[in-house]
């Protein structure tokens, strides 16, 4: 729950406007009303840049930028009182082999400037200690040499709830 409100995590693939389509409509005869949306999408492909080939480039950028594209476009309609985009401090920190997905994040990060019914709030996650695609220990350490620590699942959610009350669009 988040301010005793019930959250429901609906997944659908953001790459798919008819699967979004499917998710939005499966919400309304449920709910019957959206306050908001979490649109969290990733992708790593850890490679070099000049390993690189399209179709690594389209894997990671599809479901950041076209995702996010499709989001909006499909929820726009909804009397949301938000809309907020996981994107990631890569968008300010490049790490090796993750060129794509910097410049996917970077592109999330523009969308808080996009004309929108209701506010597009931007979260730019570093790692998460105990949960996620980068949560193992060779991640943890190559973090902890640049300075950077995880973050903590709780307390992350109660950083959400505090950022979601307030006028600031974009905290990393």
């Amino acid at each position: 729950t988040v301010n005793d409100n019930l959250v429901s995590y609906i997944q659908a693939d953001c790459t798919n406007k008819v699967a979004l389509d499917e998710a939005l409509l499966l919400i309304k005869q449920k709910y019957r009303k959206i306050d908001g949306v979490i649109h969290s999408p990733l992708t790593l492909q850890d490679h070099p840049i000049f390993f690189f080939f399209l179709d690594m480039i389209d894997k990671v950028t599809l479901s950041k930028i076209d995702g996010t594209l499709n989001a909006l476009n499909v929820f726009r309609q909804e009397p949301l009182d938000f809309f907020l985009i996981f994107s990631s401090i890569n968008s300010f920190l490049p790490q090796p082999g993750q060129a794509a997905y910097s410049s996917a994040c970077s592109f999330q990060d523009a969308c808080q400037h996009m004309e929108y019914p209701c506010a597009i709030k931007i979260v730019n996650w570093g790692f998460w200690s105990e949960i996620g695609a980068v949560a193992g220990q060779d991640f943890r350490d190559r973090f902890f040499k640049q300075g950077l620590f995880s973050i903590n699942p709780i307390q992350a959610w109660e950083d959400i709830d505090l950022f979601l009350a307030s006028d600031v669009s974009q905290i990393a």
